[in-house]
């Protein structure tokens, strides 16, 4: 895991641009602590990297160039490289290092940009061949890394970068008089799916590339960006059989695990006690694969409410976290550590995710997990993560009903209303429906008859299309906040594709995630896989949630803050004016909900502060 930045920039002085870069790998420290590198080609592009090292540390630095005048900086991990790396050497090739970075470069020399079809991995990669005047960007089929740019033909300016602020930072230097703004396409789909959907970021005019998509950037005469996709889900050979299914999921879940636990500096698991996590802690204690690394510890982290010993009916919360982690680490061999502040400093952790997501916070959920990743982060560099199998599993009990129309609100039908508080100025409730129905519609305009025939297809398309952007954006930079690379067995493609390809009537039932739980309810604890399913915890005490409302108040009174500009503030001081008003909103939407929001107001007065964000 690292970072990369890449700056193309003739109208500006050489000076210029390098100092862009410094203050752009400046940015990114966090996510490469071990090393930082330049290059810059004869084209006058500048490529920039941080490092992280886990595979072969003493070699595989970035920028890689050749002979040739090639250079490659990518982000992420191929876990398949040394596959590639035999399958290229019966081809000729030779290689002097160990890890993945030489693999994927040559990789990209030997066989140009159909190079990554073969990959099995998480990456972000800028790549460009030294025989021409063009770069190529490409992102992982399922966006698990981030990448992001920014251009403009008239000047013939490119800038990309692992993170929005790395980009901020550039554009402040090379661009007079930049000042970053919300984009409205980003905010609405912050409000519908929890995070923008690429193209879309949270900041105007910067884009995230797609997910199983390339841009090739040509810059030998006027600035020109050539989008194609390389990869999509798609509707082939579905299997209607239970035990093929279930055989199907066991195999690509286990082998997924096994790629994704080679590192060469350990390996532990992040271990919530719900179903997808301790499946993978089970998985990956039974690892047996040559390529896998020294493996010194083993280790598992949890955090969770010691006092909570109960389910709660009608509620995503299920009894003890802590409990359920304790039996799955002693039954499949891991030392748990676990971590229980759940109360401390909301405010300032809220605040510190902002700062470390460029974006806007969802979920009260990331703030316990910005505490656990401070603590894994003492000890460990690369960590197994049960995010994703939600989507992949629908999981998600209120967003598989198949049954009505299928609408930019299928995730929650609540999502309408949240314009109603816009500022009419920055987006009316009217505007913010035409704008996110029409925005809705194109996307689906480009996904397969096959898929949009068929809502049980659809709702589970969008889940992974629309609802995972943000799972993967707050685990990435929450994990690399604290410079850890996190790893996702349940993205493995060939595993998407096989859960994808299933029967409509094995993947939609009664039991939530029924197909993962069949898979391996007769080989691990039965207990631990038909647990009720829970969400990550959250702060909940009185206290706690009073010292979030006394924020809100004050923000909400302030005039300077870009949430006066975002929001009908005279409607929101009212909830949060007293501890009694307060709690009888709560009452009304739910203390999940609520808890949501206030992270929302919280974080958009962070981010308006940190980068001068204004509308």
């Amino acid at each position: 895991m690292c970072g990369l930045a890449v700056v193309y920039a003739p109208s500006c002085g050489e000076d210029l641009r390098h100092h862009a870069m410094k203050n752009m790998l400046e940015a990114m420290a966090h996510r490469g602590p071990d090393g930082q590198g330049e290059f810059v080609s004869r084209h006058g592009v500048h490529f920039g990297h941080v490092r992280l090292a886990i595979q072969d540390p003493q070699h595989g630095a970035q920028p890689v160039t050749s002979g040739r005048g090639d250079c490659l900086v990518f982000n992420g991990e191929v876990y398949n490289f040394p596959e590639l790396r035999a399958e290229l050497e019966q081809e000729g090739e030779s290689f002097a290092e160990t890890g993945d970075t030489e693999v994927v470069a040559r990789a990209l020399q030997h066989w140009g940009e159909s190079a990554v079809d073969r990959f099995n991995g998480d990456f972000a990669i800028v790549w460009a061949p030294g025989d021409d005047s063009s770069m190529t960007l490409v992102r992982d089929r399922f966006g698990v890394k981030p990448l992001y740019y920014w251009s403009d033909d008239t000047t013939r300016t490119f800038v990309a970068a692992s993170e929005p602020k790395a980009i901020i930072v550039a554009l402040e230097q090379l661009v007079p008089g930049y000042r970053p703004r919300v984009s409205r396409d980003g905010f609405l789909d912050t409000s519908l799916y929890g995070a923008p959907v690429a193209p879309f970021s949270l900041f105007e005019d910067i884009r995230a590339v797609r997910p199983g998509h390339l841009i090739r950037v040509d810059f030998s005469g006027s600035l020109s960006l050539t989008e194609t996709q390389y990869w999509e889900l798609t509707v082939t050979d579905v299997v209607g059989d239970v035990k093929v299914a279930i055989d199907g999921v066991r195999t690509n879940l286990s082998d997924a695990t096994r790629l994704r636990s080679r590192s060469d500096v350990g390996l532990s698991t992040m271990l919530s006690g719900g179903l997808d996590s301790s499946v993978l802690a089970y998985l990956a204690a039974d690892i047996d694969d040559k390529h896998a690394g020294p493996r010194r510890h083993r280790r598992a982290y949890t955090i969770g409410d010691p006092h909570r010993t109960e389910d709660r009916e009608n509620t995503f919360v299920s009894g003890s976290d802590l409990a359920y982690a304790r039996v799955v680490a002693e039954e499949s061999g891991h030392e748990l550590i676990e971590h229980t502040d759940m109360v401390s400093d909301p405010v300032a952790f809220i605040r510190r995710c902002a700062r470390s997501r460029g974006s806007i916070v969802s979920l009260g959920s990331e703030i316990a997990m910005a505490k656990l990743f401070e603590l894994i982060g003492k000890h460990d560099r690369v960590l197994i993560s049960g995010d994703g199998a939600d989507e992949v599993f629908l999981g998600y009990f209120m967003q598989t009903d198949a049954s009505g129309t299928v609408n930019q609100y299928y995730s929650s039908k609540n999502s309408r209303y949240l314009p109603l508080m816009y500022r009419k100025s920055f987006m009316s409730a009217r505007e913010a429906w035409a704008r996110s129905t029409r925005e809705f519609n194109r996307r689906l305009g480009d996904v397969a008859p096959s898929i949009r025939s068929s809502n049980h297809y659809l709702i589970h398309y969008l889940q992974l299309r629309f609802t995972l952007p943000y799972l993967l954006d707050r685990a990435d930079t929450l994990s690399m906040a604290e410079s850890i690379e996190l790893r996702v067995p349940y993205l493995d493609h060939r595993l998407v594709s096989a859960v994808f390809n299933t029967d409509k009537s094995i993947r939609f039932s009664d039991n939530e995630k029924e197909l993962l739980r069949a898979a391996f309810r007769d080989r691990y604890n039965p207990q631990v896989i038909d647990r009720k399913k829970s969400v990550f915890p959250y702060g909940e005490s009185r206290e706690y949630m009073e010292a979030l409302r006394r924020e809100v108040k004050r923000i909400v009174s302030d005039p300077t803050s870009v949430v006066s500009e975002v929001y009908n503030v005279r409607l929101l001081r009212l909830p949060f004016h007293s501890r009694r008003t307060f709690t009888l909103f709560e009452k009304a939407v739910g203390q999940f909900y609520l808890h949501a929001f206030v992270c929302q107001i919280i974080s958009l007065d962070e981010l308006g502060r940190e980068h001068g964000l204004t509308v």
